[in-house]
């Protein structure tokens, strides 16, 4: 339901109807709106955003892999969706209202940034230490355009799930390809 109208226009009435329970036992699990809206971030915006599973020898293809096959996973995980206007959009605008409501989440988000670029950069100095890829580039700028290559085009309003989804994997295997050897 927040994915399809945002936090504004969901009432306690209306979460009490799509969920089908009583308003006491709303009120039993969450003290209000406002805890399960974070609820609801935690779980389906922060959680599923976070790559944790990735060996410190990783290199930038095994990266590549990893983060195509979870984009892949968002982008099922929305196609079953109960309604068919949920996109990426509406989960990153989740984000956003979340960020704007809750200062926490500004940190949540800025944490989960420091730690996907900190993995890119990894990868990359093991990619050039296996001299799979240019000893000479910026491993920084580097890290920061792969670890956006998911959020420029998933923040998109017209985000069209299987289109979208050649074009994110052929954006990592074109800057991979500008840097390897």
């Amino acid at each position: 339901m927040y994915l399809k109208d945002g936090y504004s226009d969901v009432s306690i009435s209306d979460l009490q109807e799509y969920l089908n329970i009583g308003r006491a036992t709303l009120y039993y699990y969450f003290s209000g709106k406002d805890e399960l809206f974070k609820a609801v971030v935690d779980k389906y915006c922060i959680g599923i955003y976070s790559i944790t599973d990735v060996a410190p020898d990783a290199t930038l293809p095994d990266l590549i892999e990893i983060h195509i096959r979870h984009i892949t996973k968002i982008m099922n995980w929305l196609l079953r969706s109960k309604d068919v206007q949920t996109t990426r959009s509406n989960l990153f605008s989740l984000v956003l209202n979340a960020c704007l409501r809750f200062p926490e989440y500004k940190d949540i988000t800025n944490d989960l940034r420091e730690k996907s670029e900190a993995m890119w950069e990894q990868a990359i100095l093991n990619s050039i230490e296996r001299k799979e890829i240019r000893a000479d580039v910026n491993v920084r700028v580097l890290a920061a355009m792969f670890a956006n290559v998911k959020d420029l085009y998933g923040a998109a309003l017209n985000w069209h799930p299987l289109k979208e989804n050649r074009f994110f994997i052929s954006s990592y295997f074109y800057l991979y390809d500008l840097v390897k050897i």
